[in-house]
């Protein structure tokens, strides 16, 4: 993972996942211990406060409709391109709702 030292200028990285199988599975845990990636602690059935969640549903659906991939390389390759086409614009909009979200969940 060429890119990760470079995110956020840290050396290490922390995940922030829920409890879904996916993310449970044994696959995607010696993946993570493979790649040096910590993923954080999270309880069980807490407020989902991944500000980028719902952007993982609209590059499915951009993968899906205009990219058939057919190996790995083609599949990482065409992620790549959909979030790259997601205007920062709106990746700032997602940040910004935080203090709205943990306010809401502290009331």
């Amino acid at each position: 993972m060429e890119w990760a030292p470079y995110v956020l200028g840290r050396q290490q990285l922390t995940l922030m996942e829920d409890g879904e199988p996916i993310h449970t599975a044994q696959v995607s845990q010696e993946w993570r211990e493979h790649n040096g990636l910590v993923k954080l602690q999270w309880p069980p059935h807490s407020p989902n406060m991944n500000p980028i969640g719902n952007l993982w549903k609209k590059i499915k659906f951009q993968v899906s409709t205009f990219y058939q991939p057919q190996t790995m390389d083609e599949l990482q390759a065409a992620i790549t391109a959909a979030w790259n086409d997601i205007p920062s614009q709106h990746l700032d909009q997602l940040f910004k709702t935080m203090p709205k979200q943990m306010q809401e969940i502290i009331d």
